[in-house]
Order: structure tokens, then sequence, then C-alpha cells
């Protein structure tokens, strides 16, 4: 295990959640079975429900919270007096965090993490402190098979995965600062990136393009803002060179495939069907069982090969990305607003 002077700050986590009691429970217990859990300090933000059928679960979590979590260098709970809504609600815990700690680790609440997941972030976070070309860490990996790649890490330019990450605050701040409503139209517009992205991550193309047609349930923007999810920070890496850096054992499994999130549908789960993001089971994804992480060793894979991976899972059919395109075009020639009408999106 990495000497702990060695790292000169701790980065802490932050967790929005609302009424999903046993994925926050979960969640939480993995991170105590880091060792570095009691160098660590822990704010969770409890969002107000909007609705009564939320009420039970967020007083299961808020008697749950009050009653006391041990293991963490401290565990700081708010309860929201009003309904952020999530994105509002991680808005908040990463300006929060931010006053006191310049580097800060995301969880959603229902992730579930491997006993080394912090110390590979404390690592990887002092290693990449000064390279500006790297934005974030993930402490996912997708279900791609990284044998023989030789090494524990590697990089990706276009895909963020939000399943446990970690970034800088100077490095969040300038993400923050450059990404706004005109900047990702420029992006839109920009027929040469939009080629490129098509051509290097056709799912991560899709994704663009029918959120930005509203198609998608998770908007782009709200109130004239840009929401800083996964996908943004994706785009925002392909447009300025950056990466992200992965773990070639996933360090985290997600949980909230089961219908209980507000973003994550339930997916049918298909032994017979080749896995993709489309019918892969989440919550039955290994993670590493290591205590400790070690060193960082870099793949060598190069990074035609390793994109080329992440698209076989993020598979897209011909046929929906070609439609997906046409509805591009159709938006730079005759506009956003008569290419929701004849979508029939509101």
């Amino acid at each position: 295990m990495a000497d702990r002077i060695a790292i000169e700050e701790y980065a802490a986590v932050i967790i929005p959640t609302l009424c999903r009691y046993e994925h926050l429970k979960r969640c939480i217990d993995s991170l105590k079975r880091n060792a570095y859990a009691k160098y660590t300090d822990i704010y969770i933000s409890i969002d107000y429900p909007p609705s009564s059928k939320y009420e039970d679960g967020y007083n299961n979590i808020v008697e749950y919270l009050e009653s006391g979590i041990e293991g963490f260098n401290k565990v700081i709970v708010i309860k929201q007096d009003s309904n952020l809504g999530a994105l509002n609600n991680l808005n908040y815990l990463y300006k929060r965090a931010f006053e006191e700690h310049t580097c800060v680790i995301f969880s959603e609440d229902d992730n579930e993490f491997s006993p080394n997941f912090l110390e590979y972030m404390n690592i990887l976070l002092k290693e990449y402190k000064e390279d500006e070309q790297i934005c974030a860490i993930s402490g996912y990996n997708y279900p791609i098979s990284c044998d023989n790649w030789n090494g524990n890490v590697y990089f990706n330019p276009v895909y963020c995965a939000y399943y446990g990450h970690a970034t800088w605050k100077h490095k969040y701040h300038n993400m923050a600062q450059t990404v706004d409503v005109m900047w990702l139209d420029s992006l839109y517009k920009d027929s040469g990136y939009m080629r490129r992205l098509r051509k290097s991550a056709p799912n991560q193309f899709c994704n663009f393009v029918k959120s930005y047609l509203g198609y998608l349930s998770i908007p782009l923007t709200s109130n004239g803002e840009v929401n800083k999810i996964d996908i943004v920070w994706g785009l925002y890496m392909f447009a300025t060179g950056k990466r992200m850096v992965f773990p070639t054992i996933s360090k985290a499994r997600n949980w909230g495939f089961d219908g209980s999130g507000e973003n994550c549908e339930i997916l049918p789960g298909d032994d017979a069907k080749e896995t993709t993001h489309r019918n892969y089971e989440f919550s039955k994804q290994e993670i590493d069982k290591s205590i400790e992480f070690g060193e960082v060793v870099e793949c060598k894979t190069s990074q035609e090969k390793i994109l080329m991976m992440v698209d076989k899972y993020f598979h897209i059919p011909g046929k929906e990305l070609k439609r997906t395109y046409m509805a591009y075009v159709f938006s730079r020639i005759f506009g956003i607003t008569l290419t929701k009408k004849l979508l029939g999106i509101k």
C-alpha cells in the first residue's frame, strides 16, 4: 500500500442521494472496507422528497445517516430544505467539497466499490495532477477484455464513465468555464468535429445528436446552462484533446439499472447475445477484489485498439446510426425546431 505520507491531500467523496437506502448503505459499506477510508472525508447531500412516494426511502436514509457512520475521517451530511433535483444536488456537493478540498471523487448512491478503490483514486490523482491532458480518473471499466494489455490503467479520449470518478478542482473549473450553451452549439454546428466524433465513437455521436434534439430523457441544457453530465465531459475531452484514465479491472459496480434510478432503466440481460451497453447486467459485473492497488502501469495498447474495443461494447446498429446522422444533417439544414416537429419531439 502506498505510504500515507506520500499523499499530500486525500480526496473527498461526494454522494448525492434521496430515497434508495439499500443502495446507499451498500455503497458506504464498500467504501468502509477501503484502508484509505480513515483518511477520507465523505459529503452526503440528501435531496428533499419531491412527492410523498419518496418519503419512506428518504426517512430510512435520514435515520441511517443520523445514527452515525464510522470508519471515515469525517462524514458531513446535508439535508436539503427543498427539492434540488439530481443534477443540482450534485452541483451543490461539488461546490461544497471544493471549498475545502482540491480533489473530489464523485459517486452516485448505487455504486459498489473495490477494497482498493480509494487507494487507486488517490494515487492516480497524485500521479496525473500536473498532466493537463488528463482531466479525470474513472474507477469503472467497461466490460471489455483488457487481457495482455500489460498494464493496469489506460486512456480514453471520448468516453467519460460516471460510476465513481474523480477530478481536480482546477481541472473541473476549467471544464465548467469552457462548456456553456454557445460552446455546445458551436460543437454541434462544427461539421468537422461531428464527422470525427461519428468515426471515432458512433455511440457518442448518436448520444450528442439525440440529446441535443431532446430525444433522450437527460437534457444537455437546463435553464440556459449546460448540465455537466457524462456525455458533456466526453464531448469536452474530444474537443480539447484531453483524456480520462480507466482501470483495466473495474473497481466499481453499478446497481442502479433496477428501475430505481432517475436515469437508469431496467436492462434486459441476454446471455445468448453479444454483450453491449443495451443488454449488459451491470449488477453482475466482477470488480477488483485486491486489498491494495500498487503502482501505476500504463498500458501500451494503441488508442485505436482501445476505441475499437469500447466501440464494440457501445455498438450502434447501422440503421440507427444512419437515421441519427440524417436527423443531424436535416437539423443543420432546416433548423432544430422543424426537425423536432417532424420527429415528434416536444
